[in-house]
């Protein structure tokens, strides 16, 4: 095919035996007798139960090569050689009693012939059959005996050389398959299309024809895998351990060794100092001393507290340590205590405090008055606040004279008494004048018909009620007679 010379017929030697010719037109032999019958029934019958192949030659390429088909070995010399790109002589019939390759119709770029009766043509050298016509064996819409159309593909150009599509990249792309892939695809790197593996916290490359990858932010190239650039294990580009200090642990932050501390200890230098350490305190390791007056040095994190705490005893006042019980600068407003009566007056760091001096008595609950009550001498707190009505603090009122308080008890005042225990009446007898109590309330507490004779006198027992039966009277609490 593509221009190979389709040899119809060869001369046989003519001593073959059983086998009968005469010579036709050019010296060939023109077979006869049973032989040549059998051929030409052979080849009629072979002519309509196959088709033409893609050069318009019936039968196979081996037989388009070796020319038409022989019976039994023998070769017709009659049948017409067709040469490629020369049609048959019009002169010389290519069969006996049937048609002339110049007879025959023929396309562009083929030439014709004619076998048993029926017309065909073969494509010339360079051209195959397509359809009814011969097409160019390189040409990209019909390419080779297939006919294939050669699709472009992007980034590439598309030709059909010796019957097949081939492909040809661009600069910078391979081929793959039917495509043109990027020689730095990671799904197709190099010439051997091989797919870059994938990378944990990484993005697959291909360079330069070779798989390759780059990590993420945050992680570095460790081997053939990617690192966290944070791993104290392997931090930074150059994969370094770092170390742990005593009383803390190992570190990496944005690629560079570092370490942390453990609780209660805070960093210093290049080691882990225990929090509170007034030698040592705070990163750059400082000495503590007290800042003010009143204050304890104190070792914070970040280093030495500044101002000092004060100590336990005092409080900050405007800057200053000043002590809690001082009244000048009273609590955490630093608000002076105020003098009130009968108290004195102290602060106990947070507010103002007061105490009553002694014998006196805040009673009525009023700040403002101090402690208002002497518990010696008022009648209403008599040795202590009263807290009800009926309160035995509260001393007795009414009658002909109220009852007073004397030294934290109630009582009547002097020269009178409350000789029948009645509260209510209050001190109702005169001690300085009183026959029947004269200078003191009489226990038995006889009338004063009971001291008229002295039978009544002994019967009510009524010493030291004045004699009146021999004409006694009291006079400044004292009985007197004529």
């Amino acid at each position: 095919m593509g221009g190979t010379a389709l040899h119809v017929g060869t001369a046989a030697p003519a001593s073959k035996a059983g086998h009968p010719g005469t010579a036709g037109p050019g010296g060939r032999v023109l077979w006869s007798g049973p032989m040549f019958r059998r051929w030409a029934l052979a080849l009629v019958m072979a002519s309509i139960g196959c088709g033409f192949n893609e050069r318009g030659f019936q039968g196979t390429p081996q037989d388009e090569a070796d020319a038409a088909p022989a019976i039994d070995g023998a070769v017709p010399a009659d049948a017409p050689g067709l040469r490629d790109g020369a049609p048959a002589s019009p002169d010389r019939p290519t069969e006996v009693g049937g048609c002339s390759a110049s007879s025959c119709p023929a396309p562009a770029n083929a030439d014709p012939f004619c076998v048993s009766g029926q017309c065909g043509f073969i494509c010339r050298r360079g051209f195959h059959k397509m359809g009814d016509g011969c097409a160019a064996n390189d040409q990209v819409g019909c390419c080779g005996d297939g006919c294939l159309m050669c699709a472009p593909p992007a980034n590439g150009t598309i030709a059909c050389t010796n019957r097949q599509c081939v492909l040809t990249c661009n600069g910078g792309f391979h081929p793959s398959g039917t495509q043109c892939v990027a020689n730095d695809s990671p799904a197709c790197c190099g010439a051997g299309c091989a797919p870059c593996p994938a990378v944990s916290h990484g993005t697959a490359q291909c360079r330069n024809g070779a798989c390759d990858f780059v990590c993420d932010a945050g992680f570095h190239k460790e081997g053939a895998a990617c690192a966290m650039d944070d791993s104290a294990a392997c931090c930074g580009p150059t994969c370094a351990r770092c170390p742990a200090p005593a009383n803390g642990a190992a570190a990496c932050k944005s690629g560079q060794c570092s370490f942390t501390c453990d609780s209660n200890f805070h960093p210093a230098g290049n080691g882990c100092a225990i929090n509170g350490d007034l030698a040592c305190c705070g990163p750059g390791c400082q000495m503590c001393s007290p800042t003010r007056a009143n204050a304890s040095a104190v070792c914070m994190t970040g280093g030495c507290a500044d101002p000092s705490p004060c100590l336990t005893t005092h409080h900050d006042c405007n800057g200053a340590c000043v002590a809690n019980d001082a009244v000048g600068t009273c609590g955490a407003a630093c608000t002076p205590c105020a003098e009130r009566p009968n108290a004195t007056v102290s602060c106990n760091g947070t507010a103002c405090v007061y105490a009553c001096a002694m014998n006196f008595a805040d009673c009525d609950g009023n700040p403002n008055n101090g402690c208002e009550a002497n518990l010696l001498t008022d009648a209403r707190n008599c040795g202590g606040c009263a807290t009800a009505p009926k309160d035995p603090h509260i001393c007795a009122g009414g009658g002909s004279q109220q009852q007073v308080c004397v030294n934290g008890q109630c009582g009547c005042p002097a020269g009178w008494g409350n000789c029948n225990g009645d509260g209510s009446d209050g001190c109702e007898v005169n001690l300085l004048t009183s026959n029947v109590h004269c200078g003191a309330c009489n226990p038995r507490n006889p009338s004063e018909t009971d001291l008229l004779t002295e039978e009544a006198y002994k019967a009510a027992n009524a010493d030291p009620a004045c004699r009146v039966y021999k004409l006694e009277t009291c006079e400044l609490g004292h009985c007197k007679g004529p």
